[in-house]
């Protein structure tokens, strides 16, 4: 045999054998159970940590707001000082996240003025004002601030801001004409209520806060004019009887009257 072809028979041999050597010790990797062959380029990678976002305004006021309907409901004066306390801080947290949270900011004056903490509650309405000062309600909530401090000028003044902005809102012509008899301003009174309810619920209204600050005869002329403008309101004849007898009127008052008749 030719010395040529001998030498390339050998190295086609050995070429060969490599190759056959390269394949069998080949490592082809597996899935993580062994079970399903996976691409060589393949690579375990650790899962990501979860990321932990911070709760919404929103969410942290509602907790609030539990809080302060679990106050309502009992009657344990200490556990209502605590529940109101742990409404605060969640408002007060709420608005930390979200200066703006409207619902944050009428809860945290609530909440002072529940706790009695007016000069706060005040602070709090005024310097949300000075962000929105078209926000009918923070205006009428303010005046209610002041009534239950029986600051009835600046009351007056802060429901009539609010009816400024918001002049239909028959709410707060009630709660300003309740605040002007309140306040000793009869005529004025009788005049904002005849705009919310009509002329015999008005000088009935009138009555009853005359009524309560001890004006029997006052109470007395206004529940005559109410039953002329409406002979059939069952109510200013109740009341006329009462005062007629000399009894006292036993009736709870709701709505604005109650807030303003807390002596």
């Amino acid at each position: 045999m030719d010395g040529r072809v001998f030498l390339s028979l050998v190295l086609a041999l050995a070429f060969s054998c490599c190759g056959c050597f390269g394949t069998q010790n080949r490592i082809t990797p597996v899935g993580p159970k062994g079970d399903m062959p996976m691409p060589a380029n393949f690579t375990l990678s650790k899962p990501k940590e979860e990321v932990k976002r911070p709760p919404k305004a929103g969410t942290v006021a509602a907790l609030a707001v539990m809080r302060e309907r679990e106050a309502e409901k009992t009657d344990d004066l200490s556990l209502q000082i605590r529940l109101r306390d742990k409404a605060r801080e969640h408002y007060q947290e709420a608005l930390k996240l979200d200066s703006n949270c409207r619902e944050a900011q009428i809860g945290l004056a609530r909440v002072y003025m529940n706790l009695h903490d007016y000069e706060r509650a005040q602070e709090c309405y005024r310097k949300f004002l000075d962000k929105n000062p078209k926000d009918h309600g923070l205006w009428h909530d303010l005046g209610m601030c002041f009534n239950r401090q029986k600051q009835w000028a600046k009351a007056c003044k802060c429901f009539e801001q609010a009816l400024a902005i918001e002049p239909e809102n028959r709410h707060y012509l009630q709660t300003l004409g309740f605040t002007l008899a309140r306040a000793g301003e009869v005529d004025e009174s009788v005049t904002v209520l005849t705009k919310a309810v009509g002329p015999a619920l008005a000088h009935y209204h009138v009555a009853r806060m005359m009524n309560h600050t001890g004006q029997k005869d006052l109470s007395r002329a206004h529940l005559q004019q109410a039953l002329q403008h409406n002979p059939g309101l069952t109510q200013a004849e109740q009341l006329l009887a009462t005062l007629d007898s000399g009894a006292t009127e036993t009736t709870p008052e709701r709505g604005a009257l109650q807030i303003l008749f807390q002596e």
